[in-house]
């Protein structure tokens, strides 16, 4: 999918437009492109937003001087949310202890749909999952 950006905090990000706005977020030594099949499934009903985030997988560099701590990168992820301004949006990640601390971190309220497994191995049913979850919140 094509990235767009880079935000204020730095970071690109493909996003499919639409409405409902998901933002999906991946794990660590992963890339957005974890989802691409994912939010294809989803992009008729819902607007996806997929951050690069610099978990090492990404493809356009971080400065030099960034800070990379974990209480950086949830401020990062709170100034991408702020920017972007996805109003009520679902956040949903597939690393889930970590980004989950990390979006709490941010103050962040809304929903949040944790997934214990990376997306790759059975995108269809990721897909299905997702919808299932979503469509009970409209």
């Amino acid at each position: 999918m094509q990235l767009e950006g880079p935000t204020a905090a730095g970071l690109m990000y493909s996003n499919t437009g639409g409405d409902g706005p998901v933002v999906v977020l991946h794990g660590v030594l992963m890339g957005g492109s974890l989802w691409d099949t994912v939010t294809e499934g989803l992009r008729d009903r819902y607007r996806c937003i997929v951050p690069e985030l610099p978990f090492g997988a990404h493809t356009t560099p971080m400065p030099d001087d960034a800070d990379l701590s974990l209480p950086a990168i949830a401020t990062l992820i709170a100034e991408f949310l702020t920017e972007l301004d996805p109003h009520q949006a679902t956040l949903v990640c597939n690393d889930p202890l970590p980004l989950r601390r990390l979006v709490q971190a941010t103050g962040r309220r809304g929903p949040v749909q944790a997934l214990d497994r990376p997306a790759a191995p059975r995108p269809q049913a990721l897909t299905d999952h997702l919808r299932t979850f979503l469509g009970t919140r409209t």
